[in-house]
C-alpha cells in the first residue's frame, strides 16, 4: 500500500468588506488580502452562568487582567488572550504587556474565535446539566 498525499486547493474569496461596516483597520487589512472578522461578545447571561455554576473555570477562560470569564476574548501583540475591554484600557494607560512587561506594538487586537467557542460550549454544557 502506498502513502499518497492528496492536496485540495480551495478558491480564496476576493471580496472587500462594504464601507458601511468597515473601519480603518479593516480597510488596511482588506487591501492586504486578509479576512476581516466581526465578532459579537458572548451574552452577559452566559458568562454570568459559567462564573456562578462552575467552581473551577479553566484559567484559560479568565482574562489575566480582570480574572473574570472573558466575553470578548482577543489576542494582543504579545500573543496572549485578554478580554477586549480590559486590554484596550490597559494599553491606553501603559504600552507594555500585562504578562511579559515587554513593549507592545500598535498591532490591532485579533478575536480569539477558538477561545470564544470553547467558553460558549462550556456555557451550553453547564446549562444542559442544570436543566
Amino acid at each position: 500500500m502506498s502513502n499518497a498525499t492528496i492536496v485540495v486547493r480551495l478558491p480564496r474569496p476576493r471580496r472587500r468588506v462594504p464601507a458601511a461596516r468597515a473601519g480603518p483597520a479593516s480597510d488596511a487589512l482588506a487591501g492586504a488580502g486578509a479576512a476581516v472578522v466581526q465578532v459579537t461578545p458572548l451574552q452577559e447571561a452566559l458568562v454570568r452562568n459559567i462564573s456562578a455554576m462552575c467552581n473551577e473555570v479553566p484559567a484559560e477562560f479568565r482574562c489575566p487582567i480582570t480574572m473574570a470569564v472573558m466575553k470578548d476574548p482577543v489576542v494582543a501583540a504579545d500573543g496572549h488572550t485578554y478580554e477586549r475591554s480590559a486590554i484596550e484600557s490597559w494599553l491606553r494607560q501603559r504600552k507594555v504587556s500585562p504578562l511579559t512587561n515587554s513593549p507592545m506594538t500598535a498591532k490591532p487586537l485579533t478575536p480569539n474565535l477558538a477561545m470564544r467557542s470553547q467558553i460558549e460550549s462550556l456555557g451550553h454544557v453547564l446549562k444542559d446539566v442544570v436543566e
